[in-house]
């Protein structure tokens, strides 16, 4: 039998050949996985230069990064060179990273790019810490980009080669190319350099030069360890945490940006404590002003004065900082007190002198609202447009003391009522205009004619469109729609003696160089208005303060002249104007919904009448010697011992407010007084106290009736001593 055991020589030889394999197999698995990776390698590289082909084909040229193109900056400053706002781009002086104090700098890095001498553009350690952050976070709180991405950026951002909000794949990619570009152009200092003279800061600044000017008033070499921690707090989101609109989220970022640069031992926890307990006072450029209503109508009249598109311009205006502020603040108040009460939302406010100069505007009340009440809504004016009614009227040979029918008027099933009115048959024009008399407006609509009421409206500066369905008898109760500047500036002509007045804003524009590119003129125009009929308009305004719709506006220290309006909504006040004047000023104001919906009617006059009326008393205070703090408190508002507020607002009116009167006036609400002053009339009325139905042409052919009694006491009155109060500011 076969012998199954080998011998031991063909068990060594085996046991050779096993070794002899396996130097052979490891040497094909070194290979192998050599291919590979060069393979991989290969396929990655021929990857990456596909993707730096593909992104990086529109990448921009860097050869510009150090130049800067913006937008002309316009500044916008008040009668006395206060600054109230600016728009555009607001660039300082460019500077060098190298001369500015290490604090500037250790600043930024502390809480922008700890690592960015280190790094060579994309900061990998950066980019995992930030992602483990974030992840224990649950949110992003902390961002992975390098100062140089950041600059990358910026730059192709200002190429519109991307926008703000673009957040895609294709941008983080092609900002990531392009640092590395920058890294490998330029050494450290030039990218810092070219990052604090590029990035936003805020309010309009961009470059850390700006900044300092903006919010310190001082050049960035000049910047305190508190000044940089705030500034360099900016970064992460300018609008944020900009002091000019927060300024307590403002320190509270600075503080962070302190314990950073402790953390990074840039600074000892001493340093940082002792910058916070002293913190630098803002600029007044960088304080949140007021007026932005005014400053935006501004932009909009530059556009028709000079070319904004070229260069910087330094805009000087007719607004007083201080008037404004009165308005401002007295508006507020008055709304607390009267305007809530009213159902009321909004108000606005535009006062003037008598050329037309705007000093202040209130656009609204609103919190970051932009639409302007006083120059772009439209609202039906009320009684306010009887004083075009009334102007027309003289002009047309009537006089103040030309009597008219007061009774209810019909047409055509319309009826004209009058609110809170008892009619005595006949009544004087000036007692009919002070007390709002509807029936007589009509009437005298329908004696002169509409079309030369509108011919008087365009004489007067009013521009807005008049509808067709406007254009009868009831345009006399303000049924078109006005804003308040032009029928504010429509009133001025009467303090012009009447010559036009346009109203205006813009006093002289002047490039960065002083040159001055615009001044305003005023020029004496022919009047509009003859000197009788202005005489006879004033007469009629006086006593609206002296026994019509203004007298709780009266505050007594000088003759005053005015007209109220109210637009109605079924039984509800929708519109309330109150548009008056003092010898040197005109202020219009306006208050309601901006829904339209109507308001309660309540007692105690309207919001729009106290407004004028508080608003013109500090004013007047002010006006006397502004250099005197006697017009405003510690805290520089409006004196409010100097207001002359009536309590609270009375008890709602329930009179009979329906669509057929359209407007009524009823500021003044003493109903225990006697509301006739015409007496002596009511015993010579002999026509029956029934609604008047005369056929239009009967209407029309009514003669101007003249009441020459001497004894009567609505003949015209002199005021020559009153007169001589108006004059020109």
């Amino acid at each position: 039998m076969p012998n199954s055991r080998k011998s031991p020589r063909s068990s060594s030889s085996n046991k050779r050949h096993d070794k002899s394999k396996k130097p052979k197999r490891r040497y094909f698995k070194i290979t192998s996985i050599l291919k590979w990776l060069f393979l991989t390698t290969i396929w990655a590289a021929l990857f990456l230069a596909g993707v730096v082909l593909w992104f990086g084909s529109d990448l921009p040229n860097i050869d510009g990064l150090a130049q800067l193109s913006r937008r002309p900056s316009i500044e916008i400053f008040d009668i006395h060179g206060n600054p109230l706002a600016s728009y555009g781009d607001f660039y300082g002086k460019p500077i060098d990273a190298d001369k500015l104090p290490p604090h500037v700098i250790n600043a930024l890095l502390a809480i922008e790019d700890r690592r960015f001498y280190q790094h060579s553009g994309v900061d990998p350690v950066g980019i995992f810490r930030a992602f483990f952050v974030n992840l224990k976070a649950g949110r992003v709180v902390q961002g992975g980009s390098t100062i140089t991405q950041q600059l990358a950026k910026n730059f192709l951002q200002s190429k519109k080669i991307y926008s703000h909000a673009d957040r895609s794949l294709h941008r983080k990619i092609s900002e990531l190319l392009l640092a590395i570009q920058i890294e490998r152009r330029f050494t450290k200092s030039q990218i810092l350099t070219m990052h604090l003279n590029r990035v936003y800061m805020g309010s309009g600044t961009w470059g850390l030069d700006a900044a300092a000017l903006k919010y310190f008033g001082r050049s960035a070499q000049e910047l305190n360890l508190y000044e940089a921690a705030l500034l360099m707090g900016l970064l992460q989101a300018p609008s944020l945490y900009s002091p000019a609109r927060n300024q307590a989220r403002s320190e509270v970022r600075a503080k962070k940006v302190l314990d950073a640069m402790v953390d990074a031992n840039f600074i000892s926890e001493q340093e940082a404590t002792a910058a916070m307990a002293m913190p630098s006072s803002l600029a007044n450029s960088a304080r949140q002003t007021s007026g932005r209503y005014f400053t935006n109508w501004i932009m909009e009249e530059l556009q028709d004065v000079v070319d904004t598109q070229s260069q910087d311009l330094r805009v000087t205006t007719t607004l007083d900082l201080n008037v404004q502020r009165i308005a401002e603040r007295t508006a507020k108040r008055v709304m607390d007190v009267y305007g809530k009460a009213w159902k009321a939302e909004q108000m606005a406010l535009v006062s003037m002198n008598a050329k037309g100069a705007v000093q202040a505007m209130v656009g609204g009340l609103g919190q970051g609202d932009s639409f302007n009440r006083a120059t772009q809504a439209l609202r039906q004016s009320g009684s306010t447009f009887k004083y075009i009614a009334y102007l027309a009227a003289l002009e047309s040979g009537y006089r103040p003391s030309s009597r008219m029918d007061d009774r209810p008027i019909t047409f055509n099933g319309w009826t004209a009522k009058n609110f809170r009115y008892t009619s005595t048959g006949s009544i004087s024009l000036i007692n009919a205009f002070a007390k709002s008399v509807n029936s007589v407006a009509i009437r005298l609509g329908v004696r002169i004619g509409i079309p030369r009421i509108i011919r008087m409206a365009r004489k007067l500066g009013i521009q807005s469109p008049i509808s067709p369905e406007s254009r009868n008898y009831a345009l006399v109760l303000g049924t078109s729609g006005v804003n308040l500047l032009e029928m504010t500036g429509a009133f001025s002509v009467i303090l012009n003696h009447g010559r036009a007045v346009k109203p205006y804003g813009i006093v002289a524009v002047h490039n960065r160089q002083n040159k001055c590119l615009y001044r305003h003129k005023n020029v004496d125009t022919e009047p509009v208005l003859d000197a009788e009929v202005v005489d006879g308009m004033k007469s009629m305004l006086r006593q609206v303060f002296v026994s019509g719709t203004g007298r709780l506006a009266n505050f007594g220290t000088m003759p005053l002249m005015g007209k109220s309006g109210t637009s109605n909504k079924g039984s509800l006040d929708r519109d309330l104007w109150f548009i008056a004047m003092t010898p040197k000023h005109v202020t219009g104001v306006w208050t309601g919904r901006d829904n339209g919906n109507g308001m309660p009617h309540l007692a105690k006059g309207s919001p729009s009448l106290h407004l004028w009326k508080n608003f013109n008393i500090v004013l007047c205070e002010y006006l006397k010697d502004p250099e005197n703090a006697a017009w405003e408190d510690d805290d520089g508002h409006p004196n409010e011992s100097k207001w002359a507020f009536l309590g609270k607002p009375g008890k709602r009116i329930s009179g009979d407010v329906s669509k057929d009167h359209l407007n009524h006036d009823d500021d003044d609400d003493d109903d225990d007084e006697d509301e006739d002053e015409e007496e002596e009339v009511k015993s010579k009325v002999t026509s029956s106290k029934k609604a008047s139905a005369l056929p239009q042409s009967q209407e029309k052919a009514a003669v101007i009736q003249n009441d020459e009694d001497d004894n009567d006491d609505d003949d015209d009155e002199e005021h020559d001593d009153e007169d001589a109060a108006y004059s020109d500011d």
